[in-house]
């Protein structure tokens, strides 16, 4: 399984910059197994309106292909600008010739592989050769890591998204879901006439070809979800928590800024130092992160008063801590 998670800002007026981070929870490659199994990121991006404006991965419901594919394949993203890029990870096969292949006994090497790898993978370890990297991955500063630090189990894309105004709403969800069977696979196979394969071939009809949804989040953007972060405070803090409004009732707007892809973790403590409730708990890609907090924990409402707002960081190599005091006023 994964654990996703998605952070949006305005880097101009008519441009929409999300960043996803995936972040792979088995011990194992993700889509492990047999080479017929993918899985992708599906990006919908809605206005205020509920009008979709962006989308990317999205997929024909018949036959389960995903829609605007390339030729051949698609190749490993680590930034998409265009709805028709979908980032998929799968690994393809190619042939002596360096063609693609879908039959196992064909299969002289892999022309793409980029299933995302488990924490801890690394390419200088005995058994990379068997189990390595292929394709665009190989050389995506965001994949698998963080700087020069390699093993980090995450995946972090960019879209940027154009012809969109700063001054409207906008709600980003992400999917990643899983297809256990690939319809070009399944094309393949269907091309032998044999018994087995006719009865096969009626059962895949039959089958619900829709792909299995494994995670999913949604963010927001817009006037009031985000403003403009400070480049220049993010260069030169590791971590940063700032809120707005503050006093704030009923709810206050939390922007955590990262400078390092980590685990963070964003808590809510009175001025004893009780801890009253876990806003977040994930990985975060460096940049930004939104949050809001209503003044309520998971079994009641607090009281009008001074609380901190306490974010921690887990990087790799190194630990950040960030405080913010906030100020309920009923």
């Amino acid at each position: 399984t994964v654990r996703l998670n998605a952070t949006a800002d305005f880097p101009t007026d008519d441009t929409l910059r999300v960043r996803v981070a995936v972040q792979n929870l088995s011990g194992h490659k993700f889509p492990t197994g047999y080479p017929s199994r993918r899985a992708w990121l599906h990006v919908v991006v809605t206005d205020a309106n509920g009008t979709v404006v962006f989308e990317s991965g999205a997929w024909d419901p018949e036959s389960g292909e995903i829609r605007n594919l390339d030729v051949g394949y698609e190749p490993h993203y680590d930034r998409i600008t265009d709805s028709a890029q979908v980032q998929i990870y799968e690994a393809i096969m190619g042939n002596t010739a360096g063609d693609v292949t879908y039959t196992l006994l064909r299969g002289a090497t892999y022309l793409k592989d980029n299933r995302l790898p488990p924490l801890g993978f690394t390419t200088t370890h005995i058994s990379y050769d068997s189990t390595r990297i292929y394709g665009r991955a190989a050389e995506d500063p965001n994949f698998n890591r963080n700087g020069d630090q390699e093993g980090t189990g995450i995946d972090t894309v960019t879209y940027i998204i154009g012809n969109v105004s700063v001054n409207t709403d906008y709600q980003i969800t992400v999917e990643m879901v899983y297809q256990t069977a690939m319809p070009r696979f399944i094309a393949d196979l269907l091309q032998h006439d044999t018994p087995e394969v006719t009865r096969f071939a009626g059962y895949y009809q039959s089958a619900d070809k829709s792909p299995i949804p494994v995670a999913s989040i949604t963010v927001g953007a817009g006037p009031t979800g985000i403003d403009h972060p400070d480049p220049a405070v993010v260069a030169e803090t590791p971590l940063l928590v700032q809120a707005y409004p503050n006093p704030f009732n009923p709810q206050v707007n939390l922007r955590i800024q990262a400078r390092e892809t980590g685990w963070l973790t964003v808590t809510i403590y009175t001025v004893q130092g009780q801890k009253l409730h876990t806003l977040y708990s994930g990985i975060a890609p460096a940049g930004t992160t939104t949050l809001q907090w209503d003044g309520k924990t998971t079994t009641h409402t607090v009281a009008s008063g001074m609380y901190y707002v306490v974010a921690t960081l887990k990087t790799p190599h190194q630990q950040y801590q960030s405080v913010k005091r906030i100020l309920l006023v009923k």
